[in-house]
């Protein structure tokens, strides 16, 4: 009887477990992304495994005029992967501090060419009239041969002062796992060639026929720097798989 009892006790957990597991899958786990509704798409582009954020000061511009930026960076008319740089829960964990003094307002680095944040990005354009199905169909199947990351705040004017040759020698994509790998910038855009009004910072997805970013890494970290303001977010590569790939 009491192996009995014991034998019970086990299965019931075991279906408990099996039970929470399904509880705690992700709602883009869950459902194909023209179901999300437009918080959840939002949230992929505000707090995912694919987007990080933090704060910075509005004195972070000299002008104090915010910019004309949607927070998630949602298309106003059919979206180009080219210049949206394909793009965007984890919660906050992964950047910086907020940096600089005065009042604070968000900012989000976000994995943009990752095929989950694209799909946010065109989700949100049919929810708000802007893209058809047949639109963003044709949006997500287009190729990304870079990895892009991506800025997006309120405030974005700095973000239109700085060149690749400035940013190069200080923007980077760093492995955890291998401290010697540093993947280098290979282009950017500023805002203010962009449709979306995001900062995009373009980086190889291989070199000498190599994949720059595995699975073994663990984490990757973006950092840059404007002027004295260093910008960090760090992804985890583990938490950004689908169907048994690496989701970038």
């Amino acid at each position: 009887m009491k192996h009995t009892r014991t034998f019970q006790v086990l299965l019931l957990l075991a279906v408990l477990g099996c039970t929470l597991t399904l509880w705690a899958k992700e709602y883009w786990e869950q459902k194909a992304y023209n179901q999300w509704n437009e918080q959840e798409a939002r949230s992929m582009l505000t707090h995912s495994p694919w987007s990080q954020s933090s704060t910075i000061s509005e004195n972070f511009a000299s002008s104090g005029a915010p910019g004309s930026l949607h927070m998630d960076g949602a298309p106003t008319s059919a979206p180009d992967a080219g210049r949206m740089g394909a793009g965007p829960t984890s919660s906050d964990r992964g950047m910086s501090s907020g940096i600089g003094g005065g009042n604070s307002i968000p900012l989000y680095i976000r994995w943009c060419s990752s095929q989950r944040v694209r799909q946010a990005t065109a989700r949100l354009g049919m929810l708000r009239g802007n893209l058809t199905e047949a639109a963003a169909q044709e949006f997500l199947k287009q190729d990304m041969p870079d990895y892009a990351i991506c800025i997006s705040c309120r405030i974005m004017e700095p973000f239109n002062f700085v060149t690749l040759d400035l940013l190069k020698p200080k923007t980077f994509l760093l492995s955890k796992k291998n401290k010697s790998k540093k993947i280098e910038l290979k282009s950017y855009s500023p805002p203010r060639e962009r449709q979306d009004n995001l900062a995009v910072f373009m980086f190889p997805r291989t070199l000498d026929g190599k994949a720059t970013v595995e699975l073994a890494d663990e984490e990757i970290t973006f950092v840059t720097e404007l002027g004295t303001n260093k910008l960090r977010g760090t992804f985890k590569l583990a938490r950004m798989v689908v169907n048994g790939d690496l989701d970038l």
